[in-house]
């Protein structure tokens, strides 16, 4: 849900709440907004994103916090995230829809990122400024940063890519409905 429709969806809150039984925030520990206005179901967090967790209060009806990696599972740990509601579940990819096909013959080497962040922040705490890096020290290897239109990240995207000079970071930020031929394009997926 984009943040400009939020209002609206406050608004909407009692007919999507009386239409579901259990809610999924899809994000982090930080998603106060959905935390506030969803109250009368049971609420799954994806913990997805880096966020400092909110006052415990706010998870009175969270059920379950699912996490992508074991460090993320540690973290909501130590800030005192209650560790009966963790589960940790790998992100999974479906082999047969997603295939590895052989590089074409002459062709860089390719690495996808494909988790834009929405916020300026956000770029640095999902390692762009990693991956630029690994750009700059690896000429041979091309990079594709695949971005959803986000207005504050991808305008700050740009102008990194374009102030490092790097020719070999092809940044791009048209929607796609099926990613399969842009995974299947890639070397790797960081």
């Amino acid at each position: 849900l984009n943040v400009r429709w939020y209002p609206v969806f406050r608004l909407l809150v009692p007919a999507y709440e009386a239409a579901s039984e259990v809610h999924h925030v899809y994000g982090g520990m930080g998603e106060w907004f959905f935390l506030r206005a969803l109250h009368r179901r049971p609420v799954v967090i994806t913990a997805a994103a880096a966020a400092p967790p909110l006052p415990a209060g706010m998870y009175r009806h969270v059920r379950a916090v699912v996490v992508h990696s074991r460090e993320s599972m540690r973290g909501l740990e130590e800030a005192g995230v209650d560790g009966d509601r963790l589960r940790l579940i790998y992100p999974g990819i479906d082999l047969d829809r997603f295939q590895v096909l052989p590089r074409s013959p002459g062709r860089r080497f390719r690495v996808l990122f494909a988790t834009a962040p929405d916020t300026r922040h956000g770029i640095d705490t999902r390692g762009v400024g990693l991956l630029l890096e690994a750009a700059r020290r690896l000429p041979d290897v091309e990079f594709v940063l695949r971005w959803r239109p986000w207005p504050e990240s991808l305008p700050h995207a740009r102008r990194m890519v374009a102030e490092l000079g790097l020719s070999t970071v092809r940044l791009s930020s048209e929607l796609v409905a099926d990613m399969r031929d842009v995974y299947r394009d890639a070397d790797a997926t960081v």
